[in-house]
């Protein structure tokens, strides 16, 4: 994931509009994000900032692969959020199987709130429906 991780920070040296700003983004050292753009300019084998003192900028390869770089990884976060969307969403076929009860139910007959009070038999319960599946 090295590759990944230094396209991530060059995207957001880019961003930022500094090594410095990209490093309080990132709650890295100034050091370790030069250390991430150097090894991504090693691998590329191409300068994509022209950096001096005072000022950054992009080169033309840069501006090319800063370009497909954010898209890339935009797709990748939509990706993951996705994941974690398809996962939180309960999805398939949910059977769900209860007894058909017989027991009589009761009433209240004073009227007294919950936990107090005479309670009264009321006949037989509803019938319940039978089984059955419930698509999500």
């Amino acid at each position: 994931m090295d590759a990944l991780d230094d396209v991530a920070v060059f995207v957001q040296v880019v961003n930022s509009g500094s090594f410095a700003g990209a490093a309080d983004k990132l709650d890295m050292s100034k050091s370790v994000v030069s250390k991430f753009v150097t090894r991504l300019e090693d691998r590329l084998g191409a300068r994509p900032l022209e950096r001096s003192t005072r000022r950054l900028s992009l080169t033309e390869v840069g501006r090319a692969f800063f370009e497909r770089s954010q898209r890339g990884l935009l797709e990748i976060e939509e990706a993951e959020a996705e994941v974690s969307r398809l996962q939180g969403t309960p999805r398939g076929e949910l059977c769900i199987n209860r007894p058909v009860c017989s027991a009589t139910t009761a009433r209240r007959t004073d009227g007294a709130t919950a936990g107090a009070g005479r309670l009264a038999a009321t006949g037989p319960a509803r019938p319940q429906e039978p089984n059955r599946a419930v698509r999500t």
